[in-house]
């Protein structure tokens, strides 16, 4: 496969925040176009013609192809204006032994250039050793993009200087120190720098231009004990993208500081304080930000916000649980924020919701990764358990019947669901987009569950009923 193009209603549905969002130039070597011929106004070209022209009525995809011997040539199309985008024309190599170049060092780490994505590789264990002439110098023009893997733990001097079209560099984490004169003569667009860096030589970064976005995996705090040698001018900028915040937790005039990552899914934590004499006290937080706010333990947690990280101290029991109700107290609900459990029981039919917001649960969906519908609850209406960020596993007792459309949607971290043998109906979508369950498990035979997928409603429930692993018990 040479070419895979179709289109997202994801992406789609996306454009109204960013209109360029379907067709991407990374530093001219490839392009996306997921859907743009789909939605605009369908174009064709004959396999003769040097034109395109409007056939409205009739959908195609695709972009103007030209095949050559040891190479194709992909031409972006912007569909609308009936123009070819240069920035979206790139060639796809088809001869192997063309694409990629590789080999060993003396101390048993190894190298790839990948000519099609114009990127080059470094893995293995120990430090990359100096060289006067490093394998990949031959290559310096084409390499765009370098990629520096974990268990190489330090950048020799001159290891990537003269990369005159070097643009983006990320260096994982165990490298502890960066040579001198390293990026030499590198026009860095991007870097990312590891937590384990300790030092930088001299002239490593040493450039007539900054760059533009540096990351630091770690926090603000840890960057300014990483030593910095004279002339490293490229990353002398304001524009630093720390990927950790430092969060101080507080209790009876003790406290601990962890580092916490940003832009993490959110969920609670049970941290404890160290050498706290209380065991039964517990420490819990959601939301990432670097904004900190301490709760004492007789107020409760405010609801969770995706923009702001709550610093939260609780007693052993005092603000453990939330709880409320549904159908006229017909149906309960609690949220344990120790174990991030929320547990629906009762007898009856969870409604369906068309406004997320109206969930009584919906403030605390960021800080659960549990959900168990116990045994009396006769079905899940639709969008009831919708978009949890957090939510890792479902648990769904014997009794419920059905799981209306979108009931668990959008739930990307979801990775195990139990499922009774009572549940013969998922509604449209009932777990659409929650693409990463590994594990069913199943209250019937094989052949049962065999039943229920050919059964039930499948529009965009294949993700469950394809599923790989079932354990199965009664």
């Amino acid at each position: 496969v040479i070419w895979l193009n179709g289109h997202s209603h994801y992406e789609y549905s996306m454009q109204v925040y960013n209109e360029n969002l379907n067709l991407f130039d990374y530093q001219g070597t490839t392009a996306t176009m997921i859907h743009v011929p789909s939605v605009t106004n369908p174009r064709t070209v004959k396999p003769e013609s040097t034109s395109y022209s409007s056939l409205r009525g009739k959908t195609s995809q695709g972009a103007l192809h030209c095949v050559y011997d040891s190479y194709n040539i992909m031409n972006g199309m912007n569909l609308w204006n009936d123009e070819i985008q240069s920035y979206a024309c790139y060639i796809i190599y088809t001869d192997p032994t063309d694409i990629i170049k590789c080999g060993t060092l003396e101390n048993g780490i190894s190298w790839t250039f990948d000519k099609q994505t114009c990127s080059l590789r470094i893995l293995g264990n120990g430090d990359l050793i100096p060289t006067n002439n490093p394998p990949w110098a031959k290559y310096s023009e084409d390499i765009f993009n370098l990629y520096v893997g974990k268990g190489i733990t330090s950048i020799a001097p001159d290891g990537f200087c003269d990369l005159i079209n070097l643009r983006s560099a990320e260096l994982k984490d165990g490298i502890r120190s960066i040579g001198s004169n390293a990026f030499y003569n590198c026009r860095l667009d991007r870097l990312i720098l590891p937590e384990s860096l300790e030092y930088i030589e001299e002239n490593a970064f040493s450039s007539e231009y900054k760059i533009c976005s540096l990351i630091y995996d770690s926090t603000a705090e840890k960057w300014e004990c990483v030593s910095i040698g004279n002339r490293n001018s490229a990353i002398d900028t304001d524009k630093k993208t720390f990927r950790k915040v430092q969060i101080t937790f507080t209790a009876d005039n003790l406290f601990q500081q962890i580092d916490v990552p940003i832009g993490k899914i959110p969920a609670y934590e049970d941290i404890p304080v160290k050498d706290h004499p209380d065991n039964d006290k517990y420490y819990v937080f959601v939301g990432w930000s670097c904004n900190n706010e301490v709760y004492p333990a007789a107020e409760p947690l405010p609801p969770a916000n995706e923009n702001r990280c709550y610093t939260a101290v609780f007693g052993a029991q005092g603000n453990r649980f939330v709880t409320g109700d549904l159908s006229f107290g017909e149906i309960l609900w609690t949220l344990d924020r120790r174990t991030s459990t929320l547990t629906v029981s009762g007898k009856g039919v969870i409604p369906d919701f068309t406004d997320l917001g109206d969930r009584p649960w919906d403030a605390y969906k960021n800080g659960i990764a549990t959900i168990i519908v116990s045994t009396g609850i006769t079905d899940i209406g639709a969008n009831a358990f919708k978009q949890f960020p957090a939510l890792k596993k479902v648990v769904i007792e014997p009794g419920v019947k059905s799981i209306g459309n979108d009931g668990l949607a959008y739930n990307k971290l979801l990775k195990n669901v139990h499922i009774p043998r009572s549940l013969t109906y998922l509604g449209r979508g009932s777990v659409y987009s929650s693409d990463f369950i590994e594990k069913v498990y199943y209250g019937g035979s094989p052949d049962e569950w065999k039943s229920f997928c050919n059964g039930i409603t499948t529009y965009y429930n294949t993700n469950l009923t394809n599923t790989k692993d079932v354990v199965y018990f009664s």
